[in-house]
C-alpha cells in the first residue's frame, strides 16, 4: 500500500510541476486566419506583444496543411509539396526593428525568433514592447492564427 501512496505522491508532483511550468509561459493573440504573401502582411496585435524578464519570445504561427520538411538556413517550409520561404520582423514601442527568421517547426506549427547570440534572457530589451509584426511568404501562404509566445527557457 505504501508504494500506491508513493506514487500518487509523485503523480501528484509531476502535475504541480507542470502546472508551475505553464504559468511560466505565457500567449498573446495576434491574428486569426490570414494569407502571408510575398508583399508582406503588418499585424498590430490587440495589445502590445510583452517582453517578460528573462523570458523568450517567439512568433508562432498554424499553418494550414502540416509542414513536411523545414530548411532553417533559408527560413523554409515545405507545405504541400511546395517550399514557402518566411521573412519577419518585430516593432517595438520606440520604432527599433527586428528581424526574426525560423527557428522551430512541429506540424502544423512554425515559430519564428531573434538568430541566438548565446546569451540568456528576452531576444527584446526588457524595457520595450513589441508593436507591430510583419510576415512574408514566398510564395503565398494560408495561415490559421498567429501569436506571440513568451516562455522561461528553464
Amino acid at each position: 500500500m505504501g508504494g500506491g501512496f508513493a506514487g500518487m505522491s509523485q503523480l501528484a508532483a509531476a502535475g504541480f510541476l507542470g502546472l508551475l511550468g505553464q504559468a511560466c509561459n505565457v500567449e498573446q493573440p495576434v491574428s486569426g486566419p490570414v494569407a502571408l504573401s510575398a508583399e508582406g502582411t503588418t499585424f498590430e496585435p490587440p495589445e502590445p506583444l510583452r517582453v517578460a524578464g528573462k523570458m523568450e519570445q517567439k512568433i508562432c504561427m498554424q499553418i494550414v496543411g502540416a509542414a513536411t520538411d523545414v530548411s532553417f538556413e533559408k527560413g523554409a517550409v515545405l507545405v504541400n509539396d511546395q517550399w514557402h520561404a518566411l521573412d519577419a520582423e518585430a516593432v517595438d514601442d520606440q520604432q527599433a526593428r527586428y528581424g526574426v527568421r525560423l527557428a522551430q517547426l512541429g506540424g502544423t506549427t512554425a515559430c519564428l525568433s531573434r538568430p541566438p547570440d548565446g546569451s540568456p534572457g528576452p531576444d527584446f530589451p526588457a524595457d520595450r514592447k513589441i508593436v507591430k509584426l510583419r510576415l512574408s511568404s514566398v510564395p503565398p501562404l494560408q495561415v490559421e492564427k498567429i501569436w506571440w509566445a513568451s516562455y522561461d527557457p528553464k
